[in-house]
């Protein structure tokens, strides 16, 4: 009896971790030098992740939701502090932006972080 208690514990500790490992999600970070790399924004529905998004895009931000089920959080001044123009982010918005007149010529200045639509709360 003992061992079978053992054993689901286990199991609910499993289940725990693995839970909790999931509400860090991983996101893509966008930067003005062309390169796409995936950076932990931390946990879903923290204020710690905002913070990091803000770190990461130099300000505060504009939430941009995509046809492909994702979502870009962009710099909300980005053109107006002369930020240049994410060329790789800008391909991405183009391609799949439900209305490109959102952004100045359909272009995207600044850093952005792409993030799964379902994550924002």
């Amino acid at each position: 009896m003992e061992d079978k208690l053992n054993i689901l514990l286990m199991l609910i500790m499993i289940i725990i971790l693995y839970t909790f490992k999931n509400r860090e999600k991983m996101a893509k970070f966008y930067n003005t030098k062309g390169e796409v790399t995936e950076v932990n924004i931390g946990e879903v529905g923290t204020q710690e992740r905002g913070n990091k998004i803000k770190e990461l895009i130099d300000g505060y931000f504009e939430i941009i939701p995509l046809k492909n089920g994702k979502s870009f959080f962009i710099n909300d001044n980005g053109m107006n502090r002369n930020l240049p123009v994410n060329e790789k982010a800008t391909m991405q918005f183009q391609t799949h932006a439900y209305n490109k007149a959102i952004c100045y010529e359909g272009l995207i200045f600044g850093n952005v972080v792409e993030v799964d639509t379902e994550e924002i709360n």
